[in-house]
Parts: structure tokens; sequence; C-alpha cells
């Protein structure tokens, strides 16, 4: 054994070594008959002990084994004088320093996603933490979850985290962002109406309240975009309520539980 739980190691360094002896003497054996073959072998001969002496160098190599990646051990699942079996976990070491974050959306926001989207991710266990994020993932496929069809996706990080106290399996709220303009005129969408001519909302006038054509750009779950019909300053009606329009910043953010994954 040469980690502990608790240790950095580096991409290369040696974990756990199994006892080699066997191996070693395979290796040997496979290396005497490949040099007897290129003394008196055929050709066909030399290339088989060749390939089997590479087979038992890879097996001698396989006896140490090493992390794959730079990071930290969380975990250490055998003991020294151990027997160990095919596909036996050794140990376990993540990459703390490249997090990112793993959820899913539902299948009716899944058109609205799209790789490169900017999202914010919220951590209610620090404080309120947020970190600006982006999405990196999207499964083309549908998994059931909760008797749902929904899309796992993933997000980068786009900021360092590491100094944040950000681990793996810790909970978060993430808010994607579908589509953001600047000095657009919007309305809340329960303020238009529709009629076989199109949208049209009804607009406070010195004369009373009138029904006023509007055209529409994009319509989101709370605020829809009037590109024509409306200016900024109209009074417009909603049920008993009026709304003085001004210039919004449409943001709509589905969203989803994820979790920080190695």
């Amino acid at each position: 054994m040469f980690v502990e739980k608790g240790d950095r190691v580096k991409e290369g360094d040696i974990l756990v070594e199994l006892d080699d002896d066997d191996y070693l003497l395979n290796r040997i054996k496979a290396l005497q008959n490949y040099e007897n073959a290129r003394i008196s072998g055929s050709k066909l001969l030399l290339e088989q002990r060749k390939l089997e002496l590479q087979i038992a160098e890879k097996n001698l190599e396989r006896t140490k084994i090493k992390s794959p990646i730079d990071g930290v051990v969380v975990n250490v699942d055998v003991r020294e004088g151990d027997i160990l079996n095919v596909g036996k976990v050794v140990a376990t070491v993540i990459n703390d320093k490249k997090l990112h974050i793993e959820g899913a959306v539902d299948e009716i926001d899944f058109g609205k996603i799209t790789i490169g989207q900017k999202a914010i991710v919220h951590f209610e266990s620090l404080g309120g933490l947020e970190v600006p994020a982006v999405v990196t993932y999207i499964s083309p496929i549908a998994i059931t979850s909760g008797g749902l069809n929904v899309f796992p996706i993933e997000l980068g990080f786009e900021t360092d985290v590491e100094n944040k106290r950000i681990v793996p399996g810790l909970s978060c709220d993430v808010s994607i962002v579908i589509i953001s303009k600047k000095d657009v005129l919007t309305v809340p969408t329960n303020a238009l109406g529709h009629t076989p001519n199109g949208y049209y909302v009804e607009l406070k006038t010195e004369d009373g309240v009138k029904k006023q054509p509007v055209e529409v750009g994009y319509i989101g779950e709370y605020y829809a975009e009037i590109k024509d019909g409306l200016k900024e300053g109209d009074v417009i009606v909603i049920g008993k309520k009026t709304e003085v329009l001004k210039n919004k910043l449409p943001k709509i953010t589905p969203r989803f539980l994820g979790a920080p994954r190695r």
C-alpha cells in the first residue's frame, strides 16, 4: 500500500502494488521463449513469441495500480495481504479542482436548452453562494426519473471554485438563461389577448380602455416581448389592475436540481 485516505497524488503515482512473483516468472519465461525463437524459430513462431512477451510485460506492469488523474484519495478499499478479485475497487481518487455539475431538465424544457447557454449555480448550503456556469453537455436520450422523462445535462463552472468550499456531491440549484435581450419592451404574458387576427392588449387611453393590436416577439413563461404597437410609458390593463410599461430584460430560467461531480 502506497497511499492513505486524504493523500494527494499525481497521475501515474502508484496506489497499490500487487504481489508480482507469478507475473515476473511469466515474463522471464516469455523472454526465454522469444530469444529461442530468434535463434532457431520460424518467422511465424517468432511473431507469436513476441506477442506473448508483450502480454507478459503488460501483465507485470499492471501489478502496479496507478492513479489515472491528479487528485486526492478519498477512500482506500483494501489492506495489505488482501486477495483481490477481478473488478475490485482498491481506491477512489477524485480531481477536486475540476468539478462540473450534473442534473436533468424536464422534457418540456429540453427544446429550450442548448450547449453554451449561461447559467447561475446557487448553493443554499454555502450561504447562498452563486457561481456562473455554462451548459457543456445535453444527453440525446431521455431517462425516467420519478415517473417523468428527463434529459441529463452537465454544466461547467466559468470561474475558479477551488477556494469556495464546493465539493463533489454537494446539492445546488441551477438557473439557465434561455433568452436575454436588452432594451426591449415587455408585458406580462397574462396581459396578452388573442384573436384570429393576432395578439392585443387592453390599452388605457384618455377615452377609456381599447384593444390595441401588438406585434409580439419572444413569449416566455412570465413576459412577452412587444415589437410594435406599444411604447414605453403606455398604461395597459391586466384584469382590474394597470401597469406602466418599462423596458425590461426578459429572463426565462427553468430550474433543476444538480450536484457537482468529479
